[in-house]
């Protein structure tokens, strides 16, 4: 690199896989270098610690923890930077709603659905209500409730009304699924 942002930046390939010089001696040895795989010779926290030596900003804060993390995935379960697969995040998809299905496809169900979340129109990504590494609720909402979550878009339901509609204390969630339902206004009944 010509101008490296940090000394770690400036070992280029091997800040991430590193030292090169077994891999280059013996390619085919799996042990040379430090592969991002499934069947790496690394476990997921380990490759994990390489990935966050260098992204600790803000949208990783919660991560230690949280959900994915929990399940035991690699970053580069969702990421790959090696290739240009997505336009944005260098994820293993060529978007975020697509790499988020391969482990949820309950979900992906739930927005094939009668009545549904315009995922699938490209008007909301599942990134936009989910903050997939880490938030301080469950699950893993990018707000403090679910009522902030969806009146962060469907402001018209924030209030206060003259008589308040008494689920709206509750939360959208317990009258309302949040991906999809085969009943008008994604309705629970």
């Amino acid at each position: 690199l010509k101008n490296p942002r940090s000394a770690l930046e400036r070992r280029t390939c091997e800040a991430c896989h590193g030292p090169g010089a077994r891999h280059v001696a013996n390619p085919k040895d799996p042990g040379a270098i430090v592969a991002f795989t499934r069947d790496a010779n690394r476990r997921p926290e380990q490759q994990n610690a390489i990935c966050l030596s260098c992204h600790t900003d803000g949208s990783r804060l919660h991560w230690p923890g949280s959900a994915h993390d929990g399940e035991a995935l690699a970053c580069s379960d969702c990421h790959n930077p090696m290739s240009r697969i997505s336009s944005t995040g260098l994820l293993r998809e060529r978007d975020a709603n697509t790499t988020c299905f391969t482990c949820h496809p309950t979900q992906r169900t739930d927005f094939r659905k009668r009545s549904h979340m315009p995922l699938f129109e490209g008007k909301v990504s599942c990134v936009d209500c989910h903050q997939p590494h880490g938030s301080s609720t469950d699950p893993l909402l990018r707000a403090d409730s679910t009522f902030d979550l969806c009146t962060s878009c469907h402001a018209d339901k924030r209030g206060p009304f003259l008589w308040e509609h008494a689920p709206v204390t509750e939360g959208c969630v317990s009258c309302h699924l949040p991906h999809g339902s085969n009943r008008d206004n994604l309705l629970v009944t």
